[in-house]
């Protein structure tokens, strides 16, 4: 079973204490579609998990996902949320970064430019998480997903 790996980015990187723990929503939808339509799921949560680095390190650079997706929102979680793609893409550049959420959404070409994203996408993502897992299976295009964005071979399609 191919296997997609859902990071959350919304935890504040430097408390001691985690006492205001929310549910990624998001993700856990993406991960329910995922896993309905057949694709394993590796759920990574640092508000929860404290050991998420060793997590990342077994799921994504030893593991071999068709894609790691991500959520993105303004504030830590945009550094939180860099910090992890370029950790994972200095490892396994091959892995496709796919970003959603609602700065992906409202700013896609501000994610393009400032992080090395391979695909985002707009709007609701529980259909195109899918597609997106189903056509790197089987080596499908990419570019024409409705609402992804994609940045392939430094080709950007907004």
């Amino acid at each position: 079973m191919s296997k997609v790996v859902l990071i959350n980015t919304a935890f504040n990187n430097g408390a001691q204490y985690r006492f205001d723990i929310y549910p990624p929503l998001g993700l856990l939808y993406i991960a329910s579609s995922l896993t309905n339509a057949g694709f394993e799921v590796a759920f990574i949560d640092p508000q929860t998990d404290l050991d998420y680095m060793e997590k990342i390190d077994s799921e994504v650079i030893d593991g071999s996902p068709l894609y790691v997706g991500f959520t993105t929102f303004m504030g830590d979680n945009i550094k939180n949320l860099l910090s992890f793609i370029n950790y994972i893409k200095d490892r396994v550049p091959h892995v496709p970064i796919v970003c959603g959420g609602p700065l992906a959404t409202s700013d896609p070409e501000l994610c393009f430019k400032e992080a090395p994203v391979d695909l985002i996408v707009m709007g609701m993502g529980e259909e195109c998480a899918v597609l997106i897992a189903e056509r790197i299976q089987n080596g499908g295009d990419l570019t024409t997903i409705p609402y992804v964005s994609s940045n392939i071979n430094n080709q950007i399609d907004i």
